[in-house]
């Protein structure tokens, strides 16, 4: 069983890994934070939008004329207030019929406790499937409509341990820095600073350390399908993606050529090693490269 501080050592080892990954997971929270408000337009609870738009204003009326000792404007005030109740029942009605055939569907209502770190404008809970989910919530914990399937939980270990890594290396080695994330709905800062306060209990739970058993795998895999060729054929990849390939081939050819040839051909050596003394100085120059532009 390894350390935090070494599981923070291999986590630094496969830092490219881990950015993307970090990436992904963000773009998961945005596109959680995206559905989620096209379903709270399509499905707004209608309660609470028309206690806001319709009823609040008379009672601030109602409750001004009253101050104001006006008796009209109270006898007139608590008619139209008597009216809005019957049609807030109406609503009430036909909102809870709504709610009971989506809850056949195996919707979930989303209400404001569940839109921890998203920067959501919340206008009352409303319903959406259950493929939707905030994954911050996995992290924290809390209530999911489902459990995260292979790829969504590799994701969720990866945010965890990338948080952990920043808390436990210098500022300039970390994966994200405080105040650059620049997207619409993922209160990133506020997230990793939550995450951190949890860390020392999920160190002793256990959790970071399963994060990584879990991770590793993954990075072993996916760092060697990102082996490239010139890095699995050696000499002649690199020679074909030299920027001067060219000059570098030929001058190889020639001083192994002539080198060789001069130790065979005695009464040639002279000519031919000084024609490979040539070679060597264009391998030499093309190694060396140009003026910069």
């Amino acid at each position: 069983m390894m350390g935090r501080v070494q599981v923070i050592n291999e986590i630094h080892r496969n830092k490219d890994f881990f950015c993307k990954k970090w990436v992904e997971f963000c773009r998961w929270v945005e596109d959680c934070g995206e559905r989620l408000e096209k379903y709270q337009k399509e499905h707004t609870d209608e309660k609470c939008q028309f206690q806001e738009d319709e009823e609040r204003p008379l009672v601030e009326k109602y409750n001004a004329a009253i101050e104001a000792d006006d008796k009209k404007a109270v006898n007139y005030l608590r008619k139209a207030l008597d009216k809005k109740k019957v049609k807030y029942k109406q609503i009430e009605s036909k909102m809870e019929k709504r709610s009971q055939d989506l809850k056949q569907k195996g919707w979930y209502t989303w209400s404001y406790w569940d839109m921890l770190h998203l920067d959501f404008p919340m206008k009352g809970s409303f319903p959406a499937p259950p493929d939707i989910v905030n994954p911050i919530l996995w992290l924290f914990n809390k209530y999911n409509p489902r459990q995260p399937n292979q790829r969504e939980q590799l994701l969720l270990d990866c945010a965890l341990l990338c948080v952990a890594h920043d808390v436990g290396v210098a500022e300039r080695k970390h994966i994200y820095y405080r105040g650059t994330y620049k997207e619409k709905y993922f209160k990133c800062d506020n997230f990793c600073d939550g995450l951190q306060r949890k860390l020392d209990e999920m160190d002793k739970n256990g959790d970071l350390q399963q994060a990584w058993d879990d991770v590793k795998p993954n990075v072993k895999t996916e760092t060697k399908q990102n082996i490239t060729p010139s890095k699995r054929r050696g000499l002649i990849a690199w020679l074909k993606n030299h920027p001067h390939s060219y000059g570098l081939t030929v001058g190889f050819i020639f001083l192994i050529l002539f080198l060789v040839l001069g130790l065979f051909k005695a009464q040639l050596r002279q000519w031919c090693w000084g024609v490979a003394g040539l070679a060597f100085l264009v391998l030499l120059l093309s190694l060396l490269g140009g003026r910069s532009r």
